[in-house]
């Protein structure tokens, strides 16, 4: 935290070095691998273990890997939102400032991965106009919300090969019940790959340990059938 708020610098850097040799050193058991699961969903119940009752590691505890949703994204959707309206607007020195402030974060980040992007499976970012052109036949991006990034990031993970989608949200949230009203037709043309929406509110979820087992047989069984196509 401290080289962060020092503004990073080559330091920074010397820590995502520390941190792939980190991740280098731990034993792995990979004779049989394991379903991969995308996490898509609500920003903050993604990443607060409380929130989300430590889905991941259940999910692990269970068989699974986690693949989780990127808080990049976001910033660069507010990016590729801003640059349209800017665009559409002429106004073409608040397009060309938002470009500019864009490709400089987009630097920055692949900056930050080097020293571990040879421990990724996948890509770590997509680009953020690949996943407005996946939702398209879905949602149109104008209308904005997280279920913009929920649905182009749900349809990135089926073409990536993932074998089940995990969707959170906070009871009664907006976003995340749109895009469960579409899960139906983005699985269908995604070979119908398993999909579970989880619901999470103050009372908790004292049956989220059978969803889960439910949905993990379903991805194990996806994943197999597809491993050996």
């Amino acid at each position: 935290m401290n080289f962060i708020e020092a503004k990073g610098g080559k330091a920074l850097m010397h820590v995502m070095k520390w941190i792939a040799k980190q991740f280098e050193a731990l034993p792995v058991e990979r004779s049989e691998p394991r379903p991969l699961i995308g996490l898509v969903g609500e920003i903050y119940f993604r990443f607060n273990n409380y929130a989300n009752q430590n889905l991941i590691r259940q999910v692990e505890a269970i068989g699974g890997e986690v693949m989780v949703a990127t808080t990049m994204e976001w910033f660069y959707l507010i990016n590729w939102l801003v640059k349209n309206a800017a665009w559409q607007s002429n106004l073409f020195l608040n397009f060309i400032k938002i470009s500019v402030a864009d490709l400089y974060q987009q630097h920055h980040e692949h900056k930050l991965l080097k020293p571990v992007a040879h421990l990724l499976t996948h890509p770590y970012e997509t680009p953020i106009a690949q996943l407005m052109n996946n939702i398209r036949p879905y949602y149109d991006p104008a209308l904005k919300t997280e279920a913009v990034v929920t649905i182009g990031k749900a349809i990135d993970f089926g073409k990536l090969g993932l074998s089940g989608i995990l969707n959170v949200m906070p009871f009664s949230c907006m976003p995340g019940i749109i895009t469960s009203s579409l899960s139906s037709s983005i699985r269908a043309d995604l070979d119908n790959i398993p999909w579970l929406d989880l619901v999470f509110e103050a009372q908790g979820e004292t049956h989220l340990n059978t969803r889960l087992e439910a949905f993990m047989y379903q991805s194990t069984q996806y994943h197999r059938r597809t491993v050996n196509n």
